[in-house]
């Protein structure tokens, strides 16, 4: 091969190279920013952090699949719960059944924020529960929730949800457990079986 044939062979291949790094640093800052929100009522669980860690996780997951950069959890609700104290939209602790559906307007002040293009967000509320006697006697009582989580995804350049679906289940916990127990493990089996993200717009 003669010297000039190489000299352009490695040209090409510079010249490719620069083209990928380019290429790959566009699609890098192309793509979208997503806030993952979720609101536990305080007066349904000891520790929200613990539940509340459990369904984002499940949304990290979820969203791993597909071309996004999902913003840190811990900030985006620090940042929340900061836009619902200096605005006075702290929702009665003590009004557990009806959870907090937050308008779009404030979804759109929190997006534009941290620089998110959409806002993920998970309410969640029971909306019955019981205490029934266990099958067995000596288990005591059995507690029994149904849980509604409201999936909300929220468009920051059309301004309206991509996504609002609303998903009921239904779980019970015997023995030494109680009501939140039972809310608990509703909010595991939502994280594993009932999550459906594949509306998303990615």
């Amino acid at each position: 091969m003669s010297i000039w044939k190489q000299l352009f062979c490695a040209c090409a291949l510079v010249l490719c190279a620069a083209l990928g790094t380019v290429a790959g640093a566009h699609d890098g800052a192309a793509q979208p920013r997503v806030m993952t929100l979720v609101w536990i009522s305080p007066g349904l669980v000891s520790d929200e952090t613990k539940t509340r860690d459990l369904i984002n996780d499940a949304l990290r997951q979820k969203l791993a699949a597909y071309p996004v950069e999902v913003l840190d959890a811990d900030r985006s609700q620090e940042m929340f719960d900061e836009f619902l104290m200096e605005n006075d939209l702290t929702p009665d602790d003590d009004s557990h059944s009806r959870g907090f559906l937050p308008k779009k307007d404030y979804l759109r002040a929190l997006a534009e924020e941290s620089g998110a293009d959409y806002v993920l967000y998970i309410n969640t509320r029971i909306t019955d529960e019981k205490v029934k006697a266990a099958w067995l006697s000596w288990a005591g009582f059995k507690y029994e929730v149904s849980t509604l989580f409201n999936v909300l995804l929220y468009s920051v350049k059309g301004h309206k949800y991509i996504i609002n679906q609303k998903v009921s289940v239904k779980e019970n916990a015997a023995g030494t457990s109680s009501t939140e127990r039972a809310f608990n493990k509703s909010c595991e089996t939502f994280a594993k079986k009932h999550l459906d993200l594949s509306e998303v717009p990615f």
